[in-house]
C-alpha cells in the first residue's frame, strides 16, 4: 500500500493505494511484495478460479514470539534492548501486533465470501499515525530499564542526521528513513474484519518479554 513515499504530510493511505515501485526510497523487499500481490490479483482476473482471494496487508509485524526461531522484524526489538549505540531518531515506525494479523486472517476466512472476497485490508494498529523511534524507546526504557537493559536514550535531531549523512553511510541509511508521519487508515479492517487493535505499547512490551523468556535476548542481572 505504501512504502517510502515522497509526498508531503499529512497523507492518508487506504486500500486503494499502492506502493510506487519506482520511488527513490523503495526497497527491493517492498518492490517484491508489491509485485507479488499484483500478480495474485492478475491471476484471479485472468484465470477466474473457483476460490476467492483476499489480501491482508500488515505494517511491520511485532509482538510476542512463540519460540527462539524468530523473524527479521524482531531485530527492531533487539536493537532497543541490546543497542550498539545510545542514539534514537524521529523516524515514524508503522507497527501492528502479530495477534491482530492472525485475527485478520482467521476472520477473513470465517466471514461470508461476499464480505471479504476481492478485497484488500490494511492491518495496522492506528489510523492516527505512528509513534516515532524516539517515543518507542521511552516505552521500552520505562519497562526494561529497571531490569538492567540500556535502551537508547540520546535523541538526535533530524538536522544532525542530515549533516552526518554526508560523512557516514550508516547516517545516510538513517536519514533516508526519516520522513512524514504515515497515516495508514484501518477503517475497513475494523468495520468488516472486526479487528480490535492492540495498543502499540503492549505490542512492544510483550515482544520484549517473550524474546527474553525464549533466550533471543539474554537476561540481565537487573
Amino acid at each position: 500500500v505504501h512504502s517510502s513515499s515522497t509526498t508531503s504530510p499529512p497523507v492518508f493511505y487506504t486500500e486503494k493505494d499502492w506502493t510506487n515501485i519506482d520511488g527513490p526510497k523503495v526497497s527491493t523487499y517492498a518492490v517484491a511484495k508489491t509485485l507479488s500481490e499484483k500478480a495474485a490479483w492478475e491471476f484471479m482476473e485472468k484465470e477466474k478460479p473457483n476460490f476467492a482471494f483476499t489480501a491482508i496487508n500488515p505494517s511491520i509485524v511485532l509482538g510476542p514470539v512463540a519460540s527462539s526461531n524468530v523473524g527479521s522484524s524482531t531485530e527492531f526489538i533487539k536493537m532497543m534492548l541490546i543497542p550498539k549505540h545510545r542514539l534514537n531518531v524521529s523516524s515514524h515506525i508503522p507497527i501492528v501486533d502479530i495477534r491482530n494479523v492472525v485475527e485478520a486472517h482467521v476472520n477473513a476466512a470465517k466471514l461470508p465470501k461476499e464480505a471479504t472476497a476481492g478485497k484488500r485490508f490494511i492491518i495496522h494498529h492506528s489510523g492516527e499515525g505512528d509513534l516515532t523511534h524516539h517515543e518507542m524507546t521511552k516505552i521500552m526504557a520505562k519497562e526494561f530499564g529497571p531490569m538492567g537493559y540500556k535502551v537508547p536514550d540520546i535523541y538526535v535531531p533530524d538536522a544532525v542526521w542530515w549533516v552526518f549523512s554526508f560523512c557516514f553511510k550508516v547516517a545516510q541509511r538513517v536519514y533516508r528513513g526519516i520522513g512524514p508521519k504515515r497515516l495508514l487508515l484501518n477503517k475497513e479492517s475494523r468495520e468488516i474484519l472486526k479487528i480490535s487493535y492492540i495498543p502499540v505499547e503492549k505490542t512492544l512490551v510483550d515482544a520484549g518479554h517473550s524474546m527474553i523468556d525464549y533466550g533471543v535476548i539474554p537476561k540481565t542481572q537487573g
